[in-house]
């Protein structure tokens, strides 16, 4: 189901606008305007714990419910991050932007069943200056939930983020 969601969801989305947003690159083009269209794909930190994409994690099997749900986590944001890869790489020279970024340490539902050493851990390897803060208190290395969404609007508006095709893990918190 994750993956479902996550990648699959995402994908056939992103396939149903893709004649739209080259339509509108070449309308932009035609105006003699700068052509602008991205496609931003929320990773996670949790794609570091799937390197590659497990076969056996697409159907319902021992295999797929021996990872559990962080690992399931972790593999379905890593499909996000390789399908921005290639979209990167089959439409950037068209205009397309495709980036997955990661929208920082987000203190949400998914975070509530999260053991704390865990947390810890996240924060340690992903923003290496709030782990120093880590030791007095969660709230001050986990952002509120609004906060999440800083990086996907950065990414998808911000003229600087243009030169970012084909980015992974970009947070600008």
């Amino acid at each position: 189901m994750t993956f479902g969601t996550n990648v699959l969801g995402h994908h056939y989305l992103t396939q149903l606008l893709l004649p739209r947003l080259l339509h509108a690159i070449e309308d932009a083009k035609t105006r003699g305007e700068d052509p602008d269209a991205r496609v931003v794909n929320v990773a996670s930190f949790a794609h570091r714990f799937h390197r590659t994409l497990e076969f056996a994690a697409f159907r319902d099997s021992k295999a797929r419910r021996a990872m559990g749900r962080t690992l399931l986590y972790g593999h379905s944001k890593f499909g996000g991050i390789v399908m921005a890869k290639e979209l990167a790489r089959r439409y950037g020279d068209q205009g397309i932007v495709s980036n997955a970024i990661n929208p920082g340490n987000i203190k949400t539902e998914i975070t509530r069943d999260t053991p704390w050493i865990a947390v810890k851990l996240l924060v340690r390897f992903s923003r290496p200056s709030a782990y120093l803060v880590s030791q007095a208190s969660q709230d001050m290395i986990m952002f509120p939930a609004p906060y999440g969404a800083i990086t996907t609007l950065y990414a998808a508006v911000a003229p600087e983020a243009k030169k970012h095709n084909g980015a992974v893990g970009l947070s600008y918190l």
